[in-house]
């Protein structure tokens, strides 16, 4: 059974929740702004979408710490949904299967440094 966190390791939840809040504004309040969609162009916009969600996947991961794997990776694919689909409805943006497929590579692939970081701090065991 997982142990409560050391108050010397709180600052990773604080510091997680409080990057997870600012990346969500940015995807979905930032990227309603106009020329949102052109920051990036292929195939870099690809390596954007892997990176973020990569990001978001730790984030969610260290945020809710007892949370199980899967449910961080079902949890970060759906707002990456979420994200694509909002897309539709602004104006100068259009969904596209492939930066989804890159997000959702970015979940997996936040698998390895998320599992270290815990074990690093303790927080889950061999």
């Amino acid at each position: 059974m997982p142990t409560k966190t050391p108050l010397k390791h709180r600052w990773v939840q604080v510091l997680a929740i409080i990057g997870l809040v600012l990346m969500l504004i940015g995807i979905f309040i930032g990227g309603r702004q106009a020329g949102a969609g052109s920051l990036f162009n292929a195939p870099w916009d690809k390596v954007v979408h892997l990176s973020t969600y990569a990001l978001m996947a730790m984030l969610i991961g260290l945020s809710f710490r007892r949370m199980p794997l899967p449910i961080v990776l079902l949890l970060t694919v759906c707002i990456a949904a979420c994200d694509e689909v909002a897309q539709l409805y602004i104006p100068g943006r259009s969904a596209d299967i492939g930066d989804y497929a890159a997000d959702a590579l970015g979940c997996l692939l936040a698998i390895l440094p998320d599992c270290w970081i815990k074990k690093k701090l303790g927080w889950i065991r061999d």
